[in-house]
């Protein structure tokens, strides 16, 4: 999802930023072999957070998302971790039953999906629209992404 520069400026690397109203890009939802790609993912809707290791904020949107898919069993969330394979085998282990967790490099999130900050969470419809995209590490901001539930 690269922008085109003007020829005087390719030096600069700049990526598009998947904002609202976008379609969720046809991106694999990991950098392993095999998983599916994020649109499969999908299922009636998706709320997809990005978390990193590397952000002592991000351990306490953690433990908010823990709590708030707590309070709602049916949500389908995906984790995208920027983070090495202890965290991810451990962030996939306290989030069984509430969240599938896929490890996603910071480029490579930079690449496909323009974050350039985390926590992030987005909020995509069933058509596989994205319908809310914000800063994710307080309650109300994961309830925020619920309005594609509606």
């Amino acid at each position: 999802m690269k922008e085109t520069l003007p020829d005087h400026m390719k030096f600069l690397r700049t990526y598009k930023e998947v904002k609202v109203g976008d379609r969720l890009p046809h991106v694999s939802a990991t950098e392993r072999t095999a998983g599916p790609s994020l649109p499969d993912c999908i299922q009636g809707h998706l709320l997809l957070i990005v978390v990193s290791v590397q952000c002592e904020i991000c351990y306490d949107a953690l433990r908010e998302l823990y709590a708030f898919l707590d309070e709602r069993p049916h949500a389908n969330a995906v984790i995208l971790l920027d983070g090495d394979e202890p965290a991810w085998e451990t962030l996939s282990e306290q989030f069984a039953g509430r969240a599938r967790v896929f490890q996603k490099s910071k480029e490579a999130l930079l690449q496909e999906l323009g974050t350039r900050g985390v926590p992030w969470g987005y909020g995509i419809s069933g058509d596989g629209y994205v319908r809310v995209s914000l800063p994710c590490s307080r309650p109300e901001d994961f309830e925020q992404l619920t309005l594609v539930l509606e």
